[in-house]
């Protein structure tokens, strides 16, 4: 009279056909009729959701699932093989699905700091006589950071020179570190492996103070760590060479003309560098004594 509903849950009923006949009295037989009523064909596999939220760390190896997907299609026969497949991907795409199954498995690695997110769709398809039915996954995949990265250290300033005068507390140089993982793994702590009693370093921003007067000369060889806070933590090393010199000392051959002030850069096989303010508007000659070696120097003062 009707047809059947699968949707409204009519899957299952029991006839009962009775035949008889008409002596007096009627004498009859029945049978009891079992149906079990099946998905058409005519409907598509279906997904349990329209979307799929996943978080895959991007350490996972290679040939590991991810997720198995299953799309509704169980009628007996040809008309419930559903296949699956991955529908609009590259050819080096990271994941593929195994397609009777619905395995989405990892064939390359991943790297979140290079690509922090995928989106691809999954589909199934069903065939019935002439007919392709199908249905659509919309799968997103977030990378989860795992600590896979070093800190990258650079110095301000590497050697270094500073003079005996340097006052305690100045700074000498900074470190600088980054590394790309997130949170934790990402974080950056400075230790400094050798102070030597002289020096020390900022845990947060690398800088390098000095913590005592510093003697007449020499070279320091300081070794510091930048650590990150990861589970393992991970760790680059960096030597810095610091060079302790004494002032340079000038004699002016003229006293009066003017006054010197300045220190010297470099190492010691570079040329020194000096500042002079000359009070008065008039030009001169500068004659300096450096290290037994007489040099001298023109000015021309400029009037603002």
């Amino acid at each position: 009279k009707k047809s059947f509903d699968y949707d409204a849950g009519e899957t299952h009923f029991v006839v009962v056909v009775i035949a008889m006949d008409q002596g007096n009295p009627p004498l009859f037989s029945q049978a009891i009729i079992d149906l079990n009523i099946t998905e058409g064909a005519k409907y598509p596999p279906r997904f349990p959701a329209d979307q799929l939220q996943l978080l895959v760390p991007e350490n996972l190896p290679i040939n590991s699932t991810v997720v198995v997907v299953e799309a509704n299609g169980t009628e007996p026969g040809l008309a419930g093989v559903v296949t699956y497949s991955l529908v609009g991907v590259p050819a080096l795409y990271p994941f593929q699905i195994n397609s009777s199954s619905g395995a989405i498995y990892l064939v390359s690695s991943l790297d979140r700091e290079t690509t922090p997110f995928y989106y691809f769709r999954v589909q199934a398809t069903k065939l019935f006589e002439d007919e392709v039915l199908t249905s659509i996954l919309v799968v997103n995949v977030t990378v989860q950071d795992v600590n896979d990265n070093a800190p990258f250290v650079t110095v301000l300033e590497n050697p270094v020179t500073i003079l005996t005068t340097h006052p305690v507390g100045g700074l000498v140089t900074t470190v600088m570190a980054t590394d790309p993982d997130l949170g934790d793994n990402g974080t950056v702590r400075f230790i400094l492996c050798n102070p030597g009693g002289y020096f020390d370093i900022s845990a947060t921003n690398g800088s390098i103070l000095t913590t005592v007067p510093l003697p007449a000369v020499g070279n320091f060889s300081l070794f510091v760590t930048a650590t990150d806070l990861g589970t393992p933590p991970l760790a680059t090393n960096v030597t810095i060479v610091v060079l302790v010199v004494k002032p340079v000392a000038v004699t002016f051959a003229q006293q009066g003309a003017g006054f010197l002030f300045g220190q010297q850069r470099g190492t010691p096989t570079q040329p020194f560098g000096f500042f002079l303010n000359v009070p008065s508007a008039s030009n001169g000659t500068i004659f300096a004594r450096l290290g037994g070696v007489e040099a001298s120097a023109t000015y021309t003062t400029q009037l603002p």
